[in-house]
């Protein structure tokens, strides 16, 4: 019942981050420390683990994209990124879909060696199939287009598929979904106690407003499974409204548990004496409800 005892103490580390460091944020959830950011190097400070997105590295060090099927881990020796600290808004609240014609990004990049510490993970790529007029409106609505690698059970091999439009996010976010629960169980089978994971396939076509709660919902998820499976994750986001999904998401997480734990110690409500695995017990079923 640690996780009931940490409810004290939470919102008073996320109202202080808040305030006074408006580029960082921090809570306790499951016995794990989570922090959000937006400076990179920041992140990779004590880490055991650092996870990449295949596809933003190999655009990064202009190495040819590698079609590998969703959630695939490799090793890596260095970790490529785009030298955007300074700008903490940049691409904010906009949806670029990845251009294999541009694979090499114009953005100033740096280099840094974590031999044995980095994992690149095929995340989802969404590329532009074209578009189409909107009749009612009179604009142009992109399509979008998922290219990725499915396992036919009838050929026993993987094949090449393609989805486009609404399909193709529906695909991709699957497929998201899958990239973050194995990167969370590669740390664990290697008894990492701190990880640090950026917003995946959010700087290679996979819209960003749908990004920041897969990845959220994905992580809370296993950590109510698994507690205590980390002391800490770093989460990397880019840009402020990244960032803002982020720390609102994480903040109501907890704000019914929070008022159910306060109830419970009210000498005036029903729930006072209920023993405290019975809370708890509540707790997980809100949270499973949630999800």
């Amino acid at each position: 019942m640690k996780n009931i005892l940490i409810l004290t103490t939470c919102f008073s580390i996320i109202f202080t981050h808040a305030m006074e460091q408006p580029d960082k944020f921090s809570i306790v959830l499951y016995g794990t420390t989570i922090d959000v950011s937006t400076k990179f190097l920041s992140n990779i400070v004590n880490i055991d683990l650092f996870v990449a997105g295949s596809h933003e590295q190999e655009s990064l060090c202009s190495s040819t994209i590698i079609n590998y099927p969703p959630g695939t881990i490799s090793y890596q020796e260095n970790i490529y990124w785009e030298n955007k600290d300074h700008e903490s808004n940049y691409r904010d609240n906009t949806w670029e879909f990845f251009g294999y014609e541009n694979q090499s990004k114009k953005a100033q990049k740096n280099i840094i060696s974590q031999p044995g510490r980095v994992r690149v993970i095929t995340e989802p790529c969404i590329t532009l199939k074209g578009w189409y007029n909107n009749l009612a409106t009179n604009t142009l609505i992109p399509i979008p287009k998922y290219e990725i690698s499915r396992f036919d059970t009838h050929q026993n091999m993987w094949v090449p598929k393609t989805f486009n439009g609404d399909q193709a996010i529906t695909e991709a976010c699957q497929d998201l979904i899958l990239c973050y629960e194995k990167v969370l169980e590669q740390g664990i089978y290697i008894q990492s106690k701190s990880i640090a994971i950026p917003t995946l396939g959010a700087d290679v076509g996979f819209p960003r407003d749908k990004a920041a709660p897969i990845a959220l919902n994905t992580i809370t998820h296993f950590l109510m499974h698994h507690p205590y499976a980390y002391q800490c994750i770093k989460l990397w986001v880019k840009n402020r409204s990244e960032f803002v999904a982020y720390t609102t998401f994480l903040t109501n997480y907890w704000q019914r548990p929070t008022l159910l734990y306060c109830t419970h110690k009210d000498e005036n409500h029903f729930l006072y004496g209920v023993p405290g695995d019975i809370i708890g017990y509540i707790l997980l079923l809100i949270h499973l409800e949630q999800d």
